[in-house]
Formats: C-alpha cells, sequence, structure tokens
C-alpha cells in the first residue's frame, strides 16, 4: 500500500487501493484474476484498463505485448473488504484421470423446487380460481380510475392470502437462489451457496419464511403508517396491489429466464435483479397513481405516505440485493 511516499507491505487496513506485482516470466499459460461483489477499478503499471466486477488477465498477452514484470493496482470507491485475486492456470486434463462426475445438487434441486412451484401454483387455481384470477390480472394494475374493488381486499390476512404471500415468498426465495449459484457479483451470494440437494432445499425454505416474515412485517407497517395518517381503509388495497405487482414481475423474469435457457442465451443474473428492482419501483409509481383519487388529502402528503411504506422498504432491498 502506499504511505509515507512510498510502497509499503499491506497491513491489513481498510484501504481504497492495493498494489501487488507479477513477474510475469513464470506465469506461463495463467490466468490473474480479479473478483469482488463492489466495481473494480483495476490500473497496469499506473495507468488506467478497465473497470468491472470480475477482470481476467492473460499473463502471455501481457507477456508478448513486452512486459516481463506488472505492478497491478486495485482502486474501489469504497473500502476493500471482498476482494478475490488469483493466478489460474490452465492444465490439461489427464485422460487417465479417473475425475468424479460434476455435482448434481444444484439442477436436482432446481428441478424439485420447480415440481413443487407447479404443483403449489395448480393447487390455488384449482381451489381459488378468482383469488388467481385477481392477483394475475394484470390489466387492473392500470385502473387508475376505476375503483378495481375486489372482497379479497378486505381479507387480506386471511389463509387463502396467506398461502399466496407464500407462493411469492418461495419464488423470490429461489430467484434469489438462482442469481447466488450463477454469479459472484453480490455479496450475499454465499449465504445461499451450498453443495448436497437437501441443503438448498433447506436453505431454500428458510429464506423463503424469511421473504414471508419480511412480507408481513410491510404489511404492518403499512397499518401502522395508514393510522397515522388516518386513512384506515386503505391497507388492504394497497397491500393487496403490490403482492400483485411482486407475483407478476416474478413470473414475468422466470418466464423471461426460461425462454432464454430455451434459446440457448446467455443470462446475466445481476441484470435479471436489477430488471426486478425496477419492476417493483415500475409498480411503487402504478400505486401512487392508483391512490391518487382515493387519498382524502393532497399529492404531497400521499409522496410522503408512499415514501415510509412503498419507497424506504424498496431503497433498503436495493441496497442489500445489488450494493
Amino acid at each position: 500500500m502506499f504511505k509515507e511516499g512510498g510502497l509499503v507491505d499491506f497491513d491489513g487496513s481498510p484501504q481504497r487501493v492495493v498494489h501487488f506485482s507479477v513477474d510475469l516470466r513464470t506465469t506461463t499459460r495463467q490466468v490473474i484474476r480479479l473478483a469482488s461483489s463492489h466495481k473494480i477499478f483495476l490500473f497496469l503499471n499506473s495507468k488506467y484498463s478497465n473497470q468491472s466486477h470480475q477482470i481476467l488477465l492473460n499473463c502471455d498477452s501481457l507477456r508478448k505485448s513486452g512486459l516481463d514484470k506488472i505492478l497491478i493496482s486495485v482502486f474501489q470507491e469504497s473500502k476493500i473488504t471482498d476482494l478475490t485475486t488469483e493466478l489460474v492456470s490452465k492444465e490439461a486434463e489427464d485422460k487417465l484421470a479417473n475425475t468424479l462426475r460434476p455435482s448434481s445438487a444444484y439442477s436436482d434441486f432446481l428441478i424439485i423446487a420447480s415440481i413443487i412451484l407447479i404443483i403449489f401454483f395448480t393447487s390455488l387455481v384449482r381451489t381459488n380460481p378468482q383469488l388467481t384470477f385477481d392477483y394475475l390480472n394484470v390489466t387492473k394494475l392500470f385502473y387508475f380510475i376505476g375503483q378495481d374493488e375486489t372482497p379479497n381486499l378486505l381479507r387480506i390476512t386471511s389463509s387463502v392470502n396467506l398461502l399466496f404471500y407464500f407462493f411469492c415468498s418461495l419464488m423470490a426465495s429461489l430467484a434469489l437462489i438462482t442469481t447466488a449459484h450463477h454469479t459472484t457479483q453480490v455479496g450475499w451470494s454465499n449465504y445461499f451457496d451450498s453443495h448436497t440437494m437437501p441443503g438448498y432445499l433447506q436453505n431454500w425454505l428458510v429464506y423463503s419464511l424469511v421473504i414471508l416474515g419480511m412480507l408481513l412485517a410491510k404489511l404492518i407497517l403499512e397499518i401502522v403508517i395508514a393510522r397515522l395518517f388516518n386513512w384506515k381503509d386503505i391497507t388492504g388495497f394497497q397491500f393487496f396491489n403490490f403482492v400483485r405487482i411482486l407475483l407478476v414481475s416474478l413470473m414475468a423474469l422466470a418466464g423471461l429466464i426460461v425462454v432464454a435457457f430455451s434459446l440457448g442465451v446467455a443470462i446475466n443474473y445481476r441484470t435479471v435483479l436489477y430488471g426486478g428492482c425496477i419492476l417493483l419501483l415500475t409498480g411503487s409509481i402504478i400505486i401512487f397513481l392508483k391512490l391518487l383519487r382515493r387519498a382524502p388529502f393532497n399529492s404531497f402528503h400521499l409522496f410522503f405516505y408512499l415514501c415510509a411504506t412503498e419507497i424506504f422498504p424498496l431503497m433498503v432491498l436495493v441496497k442489500v440485493l445489488l450494493f
């Protein structure tokens, strides 16, 4: 690290910039890999080179460009906490080696989880077709002037609605596990990692219950804030539309991933997370427009009401998921 006018050995203290050198004469057929959940700014011999969450440097290519030794400097806007630097060797596989088959734990889990979700959703459709239609009716999201009334708005804590909340939680948890499996660009990926199929199922259930608890906590928050604003009859309408937006967004992203997989198109799952957050943000705008004609006060107070019940929880969610 740079200290007192020169480079000194790294002492473990929080830094925004670290430096290390690599002797390229001893790195035949090797690759330098740098990765972090936060964006990396890379400098080679004090000259800016690249920025990303994961950077690969081919040592042979660097050596062919006339370099024998290179100084690598890594800068991050916040303190460096989870930077990984590796020297990866490319070696030919021994054809006589008795290597183990790749683990199929994640694939087995994904198949079982998909079957469970399909059976769960089919049961909801068969036992509660009207409620299912209400949740999946996208056109009603844009009924800004119409009343969009349904008896389910008055029973948001009924057992049937709780089943839909749990179904949303299962889908959201599966989406997070899938993202953690396919990318290391998120800081929470290690929490969802597992090496056995029962382990994946356990994580799926645990994090589904955590997400369900967060949904119920949001419902309680809306009830409390609505009472503070003396608007007690709006909680059912608002929360029902939030769950509707969440369910439609999850199904839309799941459909996109299935289509991309069928066509053989590679997906950046971090980008999918961005897309999900954008859909939820768009949903907050839709809820604002739907509540605008219902509010007993002006739009300025309605904005503050939604900040407390929609915008701030969404900001916390984006901070946890993406930064």
